[in-house]
């Protein structure tokens, strides 16, 4: 509820579909720096394995023992907590625990930046008086025209920012690398998208999953 306060306090005098675009943009670069912490993209050239090792567990900024500072923007700089806290191939390892904590932490700020989002109707006649008056358009008329061309509301483009985001959390939070079965994985509609090398990368992050187990196991996934 405070940050949610503040998430508002920050955007004062902005109009509420200037307020919202804000909110939606922000949510985007919160998920996508996170998303970038958790788990990079790949380097061009592999980085080796990775191996047993990564549960130093003092990484400033963690919390019971994990370390992956990850909030900031309206996340409230939220620490995510990552089990060990050493880095690896250019991402985190989990522990189970840890990554349990992550997944918290990414549904705390996702709740923040949706309930932080104003559903109003916005009046329809800024953007056509402007147009006639020759004026320059006004914010408010500014993040309509954004909204308008996303294609989707600013909420709906929210729960879009973090979707990524909750379903690397959801993987790396299984009890077992066998567990991923009783999920329909999305192939499509998530950036960066779900392919099988990622899911798969994603799994072997947690330090008690074997390689083994991680590469038996079969992924449904759902167009």
């Amino acid at each position: 509820m405070t940050t949610t306060v503040l998430l508002k306090v920050l955007a004062r005098g902005m109009s509420t579909p200037a307020r919202n675009e804000v909110l939606a943009q922000l949510a985007k670069i919160v998920a996508t720096a996170w998303l970038d912490a958790v788990a990079p993209p790949p380097p061009p050239v592999a980085g080796g394995d990775r191996g047993a090792s990564g549960s130093s567990g003092d990484a400033p900024g963690g919390r019971a023992g994990a370390g992956a500072g990850a909030g900031g923007g309206g996340g409230g700089g939220a620490g995510a907590g990552a089990g060990a806290g050493a880095w690896a191939g250019g991402g985190l390892v989990f522990s189970e625990w840890g990554a349990l904590l992550l997944q918290g932490e990414v549904a705390a700020v996702a709740r923040v930046f949706d309930a932080a989002v104003d559903v109003a109707p916005a009046p329809a006649t800024t953007t056509s008086t402007s147009a006639a008056t020759g004026a320059a358009p006004s914010a408010s008329a500014s993040a309509r025209a954004s909204a308008s061309a996303s294609g989707a509301s600013p909420r709906v483009r929210v729960k879009a920012a973090f979707a990524a985001l909750v379903w690397t959390t959801k993987l790396l939070a299984l009890d077992q690398p066998a567990d991923i079965r009783r999920y329909a994985v999305p192939a499509t509609g998530l950036d960066p998208p779900l392919t099988e090398e990622r899911v798969r990368a994603l799994l072997a992050r947690r330090v008690d999953f074997s390689r083994d187990a991680v590469q038996r196991v079969k992924i449904n996934f759902v167009p």
